[in-house]
């Protein structure tokens, strides 16, 4: 985190601004940070994606080699509502959970007597958190779980709610109608299919974070549960669904007819949505870092000798700013060696592997060592703003509504990037409260302020002194005696 800068406008043109303003407080040149600036992730806002005049398309007129991602997350979750769209249920279905999770998530009655329940059913309750419309892939698999896990307690204490006098009616109308719809067969068979979807796509976050997922995976994911028979018909779970796309008539057919048909159209709107929307991963130059995976090395040494050579090539040209000419040269020299040493260590874990190369920095390998920190430099996802976010609510809260945008700021770095409490040293910041203040601190927690009464009372105590007439005080000793503080910055003893 650099700053929480402010912005004028909420424009491209503001936004830029702000950014320059930003960096500008580090201290860093404009023309340095234009230069070492490789990525730039965004959401999926028009006005940061914009290709023309938004801020990516903005970057890339200052910055010509710079590479714009759109949050892989997003993307991922984008795409998955696009292809549950097509599926009527669906609507009806995530209706029903929301139910679901209102009526528990606001109530802690109804939550006191679900536990009950459960007790008496000896099942052991999930935690019913908020489901909203668009939340990333991880947090949707839980609401799902939390109903499935509930879903015996949930049900019986439905119908209670439904049949009982001292229920409200508009309750117990929603609980007769939600325990209507789970307790059929449809609503069962796609609650488990979400559960297997969502895990599914869930565990491909983590390859694409990673960039790493190739052309047709979503498919290699996806029949993990799904197989595609011959005739282009889906099994699921090993049982066989109808490829029509026709809808039951009234009469015809039942659930477990149409289920089939709408589960197809699901995975097929999700493989055709996911490869439309992260199609840019496999165009250059983002295509071309794979080379620097181990798991795609061939193994034939004969393959291995002219592998990734063209990728490499096209690296070096499209970051020509940011190499000089020795570099350029000792590249595409440097990457046959590398490749070697690649191959012989394809189990270990890419992370772990660039870590320690990176961390010995071998002089035969120093250039090309170049390609890959630019890799490593790309940020895929926006889960770093997300969390600071997450920090910015947890500073200002509605009872501090008044921060100063500058008080904002430095509460904010020491939350992301400050020290943690172990290792923080205080004394440099308790000298500098002690010292920078406009006025004076009352570090004995006493004043010199002496009032007219005290000043009464304290002559005629001399009076009677001078006559030596030795009577006790009845003063309360608050100005009985003076205290001297003296703290001195250079670290001598106090006084």
């Amino acid at each position: 985190m650099i700053k929480c800068q402010p912005v004028k406008s909420a424009n491209a043109a503001g936004i830029l601004e702000a950014i320059d303003e930003a960096v500008n407080t580090m201290g860093i040149r404009e023309d340095t940070w234009k230069k070492k600036v490789v990525c730039a992730n965004f959401d999926g806002a028009a006005v940061m994606m914009g290709e023309k005049t938004g801020v990516a398309g903005r970057l890339k007129q200052r910055i010509p080699h710079i590479i714009t991602i759109h949050c892989v997350a997003h993307k991922l979750e984008l795409a998955v509502l696009d292809s549950v769209k097509g599926c009527e249920y669906l609507v009806k279905f995530e209706d029903t959970l929301k139910t679901i999770f209102k009526m528990y998530y606001y109530s802690p009655k109804k939550r006191r007597e679900l536990t009950e329940i459960s007790e008496l059913l000896n099942e052991r309750l999930a935690h019913f958190s908020g489901l909203k419309s668009t939340r990333w892939l991880p947090s949707r698999l839980r609401c799902l779980k939390a109903v499935e896990k509930n879903y015996t307690p949930t049900v019986v204490h439905m119908e209670n709610m439904a049949e009982g006098s001292d229920v409200k009616a508009e309750d117990a109308a929603k609980a007769k109608g939600v325990v209507q719809e789970m307790k059929t067969e449809k609503f069962v068979r796609f609650l488990h299919f979400m559960l297997d979807y969502s895990t599914i796509l869930s565990n491909t976050t983590s390859r694409l974070l990673s960039l790493k997922t190739k052309p047709g995976e979503y498919q290699k994911t996806l029949d993990t549960k799904f197989t595609a028979n011959q005739d282009g018909s889906i099994c699921y779970c090993g049982t066989q669904l109808t490829k029509s796309q026709r809808p039951a008539r009234r009469g015809e057919g039942t659930d477990k007819d149409t289920f089939g048909a709408e589960i197809q159209k699901i995975i097929d709107n999700t493989v055709k949505y996911m490869d439309n929307r992260f199609k840019n991963l496999h165009e250059k130059p983002l295509s071309c870092f794979k080379v620097f995976d181990p798991s795609t090395l061939p193994y034939p040494r004969e393959e291995l000798a002219n592998y990734g050579d063209e990728e490499v090539d096209y690296l070096v040209t499209d970051f020509a700013c940011l190499l000089d000419a020795e570099e350029k040269e000792k590249i595409p020299q440097e990457w046959m060696d590398l490749k070697v040493r690649l191959a012989e260590r394809r189990g270990r874990k890419v992370d772990c592997l660039y870590r320690d190369l990176l961390s010995e920095n071998p002089e035969h390998l120093s250039h090309i060592l170049l390609l890959v920190k630019l890799m490593l430099t790309l940020s895929p996802s926006t889960a770093i703003c997300e969390r600071g976010f997450s920090c910015m609510n947890r500073v200002k809260t509605t009872h501090r509504t008044s921060l100063h945008p500058e008080t904002l700021n430095d509460c904010m770095q020491l939350s992301i990037n400050g020290e943690t409490v172990e290792s923080f040293c205080p004394d440099k910041s308790i000298r500098f409260w002690m010292f920078s203040g406009k006025g004076s601190r009352h570090l004995d927690h006493k004043t010199q302020t002496r009032t007219k009464s005290s000043e009464m009372e304290g002559n005629a105590q001399e009076e009677k002194a001078d006559e030596g007439d030795a009577m006790p005080s009845t003063s309360s000793g608050i100005f009985s005696s003076e205290t001297s503080v003296e703290i001195s910055d250079s670290g001598s003893d106090t006084d």
